[in-house]
């Protein structure tokens, strides 16, 4: 029996309720970091009052979880990485991206990820021409501004039949876990060689931009109450 396919604002839709300590408040964006075989996932809540609570959540259960010092450092290093990427994303300017491009920070964020308590092991692959190829590391981003994602190969998986295609071919990132396929589509705009690897610069497919803006039509999430300092 094949399983179900979610994509990730299928999961997590901005403008989406939730409890927490007793407060209304609202999702604000998501950020979704991942390698072959693991998954961690941020979110951040906004209150009428501004008031802004970032934690981890299981992907599975909805538990949020705190964050350590470090993650919330992590958190704002990766937020930075893809501010250049969303600055446009209506336009060509989309492809203006800055040649010093966060290539070596983002690296070192994910090896600190792997490392955290509260990740979710997974098996992560990106898909393309119907051809599977091994993820070295995935960054997701969505927030009022957009949707991002970074997707970083080795030159082995490039060299395999990622090199030989053409810029704006559809590619789908997809997330193996017990429950459901997460899944997310877009168009690779830009590989860019990042020492013995490469990164992919994912444009979000048509159905995803649907998705994420439709903030008005959505689902209470479920979170864990827990108490914040």
């Amino acid at each position: 029996m094949d399983k179900k396919i979610k994509t990730i604002h299928d999961v997590f839709k901005l403008g989406s309720r939730a409890v927490i300590n007793n407060q209304d408040y609202q999702l604000e964006e998501i950020m979704i970091w991942g390698t072959a075989e693991i998954i961690y996932t941020i979110l951040r809540f906004i209150a009428k009052n501004g008031k802004n609570i970032v934690c981890s959540v299981d992907i599975e259960t909805n538990e949020i979880m705190l964050l350590s010092s470090e993650q919330s450092t992590l958190y704002h290093e990766n937020l930075n990485m893809h501010k250049e990427r969303l600055v446009k994303t209506d336009s060509a300017g989309i492809l203006n991206y800055k040649a010093n491009s966060h290539r070596t920070e983002n690296k070192v964020a994910i090896e600190k990820i792997i490392k955290q308590r509260n990740v979710k092991w997974v098996t992560s692959i990106v898909s393309l021409n119907d051809e599977d190829y091994k993820i070295t590391w995935f960054s997701f981003l969505c927030n009022k501004e957009g949707d991002s994602l970074l997707v970083c190969v080795s030159e082995e998986e490039m060299q395999r039949g990622l090199s030989t295609q053409s810029l704006y071919c559809d590619v789908e990132l997809s997330v193996d876990l017990p429950e459901y396929d997460l899944k997310y589509r877009g168009n690779i705009v830009r590989i860019e060689k990042c020492d013995a690897e490469y990164l992919l610069y994912i444009h979000p497919y048509p159905i995803e931009i649907m998705q994420s803006t439709q903030c008005k039509k959505i689902l209470y999430l479920r979170i864990f109450a827990i108490h914040f300092q």
